[in-house]
């Protein structure tokens, strides 16, 4: 009765095994599927290594290394982001650009575009010095 007692004993233990093998490989095959699923596309942007005041010259940033290229989800790339630093030559920030921040070819224009600019704002106007 021993004998019998023990082999159904190993025979569970090896079944337990057996399931707890399976459903590794199945937790396991389902996480990276999800984790494939919510990759997406990934694509270069140009990102503002610091902040760059209004006024610079894209010469500047340029040779001040003050632009980097980092590899992020398509999904997150707004549109008009640059998709060369040739989008920006000749020109200068109207505008500041954040640390980290997608680098807009709107947020660049021709040299002296960098004057005060009047914003309505609910009935009102509202100045905006630029330098």
């Amino acid at each position: 009765m021993a004998g019998i007692s023990m082999s159904r004993r190993a025979i569970a233990l090896i079944v337990a095994v057996v399931l707890a093998a399976v459903a590794t490989i199945a937790l396991v095959s389902y996480v990276q599927s999800a984790h494939n699923k919510n990759i997406g596309s990934p694509v270069t942007a140009y990102v503002a290594k610091e902040d760059i005041p209004v006024g610079t010259d894209a010469a500047t940033i340029i040779s001040k290394g003050l632009i980097e290229t980092k590899t992020v989800d398509k999904s997150v790339v707004p549109v008009g982001a640059i998709g060369s630093l040739q989008d920006i030559q000749a020109k200068v920030s109207i505008v500041p650009i954040f640390a980290n921040e997608i680098i807009l070819a709107a947020r660049f224009g021709a040299p002296g575009r960098t004057k005060p600019c009047l914003v309505p704002f609910e009935g009102r106007t509202l100045s905006s010095s630029s330098k």
